[in-house]
């Protein structure tokens, strides 16, 4: 399953996830002024999601739902 996402930083190319990108930009390490960054933000947040919905939480929660049929 992909949860990680490369990125760039002052130490070179580095796989992280939602939880260690925060840190990076807490730490002034990682910026939101590019919009270059902007974009790898998205990526990590649809990455978070997408992983989320791969779980079977995900499916079941799905399955109680009452959906109309098309």
């Amino acid at each position: 399953m992909w949860n990680h996402l490369l990125i760039l930083t002052k130490k070179g190319v580095e796989v992280v996830t939602l939880g260690e990108f925060y840190a990076l930009l807490g730490t002034g390490e990682f910026s939101l002024a590019a919009n270059g960054h902007k974009l790898l933000y998205a990526k990590t947040l649809l990455n978070e999601a997408l992983n989320h919905m791969r779980t079977a939480r995900f499916a079941e929660s799905l399955a109680q739902l009452k959906l109309p049929r098309s």
